[in-house]
Order: structure tokens, then C-alpha cells, then sequence
């Protein structure tokens, strides 16, 4: 059990799925607490599910019980207060090729997820919250959810993202009317959309550097 492999081996032969197993000690009614965190780490990144803040959320894409969505953003907001104190050592965001970068985790998993990343005047980057898993449409994807976390922390500007597993970024009609949304919301809240970049395992496509972001308004 990975309570006693800490204890006998030390905590770095520890994967993921394991040190998440001892922050939740139990399981659920369906799954063992090996199987629930298996799944978790598999299907959507250790470190996607440490940027949420929001335990509901954890409740509503993850399917957890809240005392274990709780849990998880108890620990997360531990790790980012311990760790990055101040903004200095967040990444600076001006281009897409640091956004792909940054986005590494997000470019070969195999659901469609979306992420927005919120910045400050200078593009480092203050937070950074999964919108939304396996839903990617105009229906799902509603500005509210967006804009709320940049209202709260009042941030100056906005990038939105999302991966195709299929491997082609080539945005579809679906994305264009996700962004054309977007832009008009953030238009009106004063808090700008300044790209949507979709991103697959090996390359990635990106509404601003293609001319394509303003003729979405």
C-alpha cells in the first residue's frame, strides 16, 4: 500500500496516483482508492487536477465525492503557497510557442480538455483553471465559468486553450464560435481574450499569430 511504501522506501519512488492515494486514505462506494486515483491521473494529469481551485468543479468533472474534491484543493493551495509566494517566478506568456510549451501535460492527453490561463499586465501568469473536460462546444464552454476567476483575482487578460487528441489543431467551426464568444465577453468585462490556441502532441495553432482572432468579433 503506498501509505507503507513511504514509510519503507521514502516518498520519491512514489508515482502520482500513489501519493494521491494517501491524501484520500479511502476509496469510493465503486472504487478502491488505488482504482480512483489510477483513473484520476491517467485520464486527466496529476498536475491538471492540482490547478483547480474550486471543489465543486473537482465534484462536477471528476465525478469525487466533495470531502475528497476538498482534499485535493486543501493540498494544491498548500504546494502554491509554499512554493510561489509572489509572481516572480511564474511564467511570462507572450507567445504561443511558450503557451505550447507551458502547456506540455495538456498536448497528448487523451480527452479533450480546456484551460484558460490568466495574466497580469506583464503576461506572467497568475492562475490557471481546467474549464472544462471532454465537452468542448459553445454549450459547455460558457463565459461566465471562464471570466469568473479573472474578476476574482482581477487579472488583465486572458488565453484560452484546448488539446486535439486527434493530433490535428486546425481549429474547427465549433472553436470559432468558442472564441467569437469569448472575445465579446471579454470585451464587455474589460478583460481580453488575447489568444485561443489549440494544441496537439506535436504542434499547435494559434488565433492571433494566424490573423484570425479579430475577424471573430
Amino acid at each position: 500500500m503506498p501509505r507503507e511504501k513511504l514509510i519503507t522506501k521514502g516518498v520519491e519512488v512514489l508515482n502520482s496516483a500513489e501519493l494521491l492515494a494517501i491524501v484520500f486514505s479511502t476509496g469510493t462506494r465503486n472504487e478502491n482508492v488505488i482504482e480512483l486515483c489510477s483513473r484520476l491521473v491517467k485520464d486527466y494529469s496529476d498536475s491538471a487536477i492540482f490547478t483547480f481551485k474550486r471543489p465543486k468543479t473537482l465534484v462536477k468533472e471528476f465525478g469525487l465525492p466533495i470531502v475528497k474534491a476538498c482534499q485535493i484543493v486543501a493540498v494544491a493551495e498548500i504546494g502554491r503557497r509554499l512554493f510561489l509566494p509572489n509572481s516572480r517566478g511564474a511564467p511570462r506568456l507572450r507567445r504561443a510557442t511558450e503557451v505550447f510549451e507551458h502547456l506540455s501535460t495538456l498536448r497528448s492527453l487523451p480527452k479533450e480538455q480546456a484551460i484558460c490561463l490568466y495574466l497580469n499586465t506583464r503576461n506572467r501568469l497568475i492562475y490557471q483553471e481546467i474549464i472544462s473536460i471532454g465537452n468542448l462546444s459553445e454549450t459547455y464552454i460558457h463565459p461566465r465559468e471562464v471570466f469568473a476567476p479573472a474578476i476574482e483575482l482581477r487579472t488583465s487578460r486572458i488565453i484560452f486553450a484546448h488539446n486535439h487528441p486527434s493530433g490535428d489543431p486546425t481549429p474547427s467551426k465549433n472553436d470559432d464560435q468558442i472564441t467569437s464568444r469569448l472575445l465579446k465577453a471579454g470585451k464587455l468585462l474589460g478583460v481580453p481574450l488575447v489568444d485561443h490556441i489549440i494544441v496537439s502532441p506535436t504542434t499547435f495553432f494559434s488565433y492571433t499569430e494566424s490573423n484570425r482572432l479579430t475577424s471573430l468579433l
